[in-house]
């Protein structure tokens, strides 16, 4: 992966954990996640891009999922990707938070 393609990566994997903080219950399902992203930070992201991220900030803990069928599933936030998503907690993969991201 090129150095700008591991940036858009670590913005959306925060940008993710970010939109889940603001939803009511902490969850969402992975194709209002993507039309969110795009609409909201102007990343446009294909469904399987969004699968693999998903999967990979579920195996850090950050977000757990739950299959609704073979395309959909429900992601809820954890206390763990709350802390990441508030800047309070940082990981290796996911950008940080800066002053003056809105949050």
């Amino acid at each position: 992966m090129s150095a700008f393609a591991d940036i858009v990566v670590e913005q959306m994997r925060r940008d993710i954990l970010r939109l889940l903080a603001a939803q009511p219950g902490y969850a969402a399902n992975n194709v209002v996640l993507g039309l969110a992203l795009e609409r909201v930070y102007g990343l446009r992201v294909t469904a399987d891009q969004i699968r693999a991220e998903l999967a990979w900030l579920s195996q850090l803990r950050l977000v757990s999922l739950l299959s609704l069928n073979i395309s959909t599933s429900m992601v809820t936030l954890t206390e763990r990707g709350s802390d990441v998503a508030k800047g309070l907690a940082t990981i290796p993969g996911i950008a940080a938070l800066v002053p003056g991201d809105g949050t």
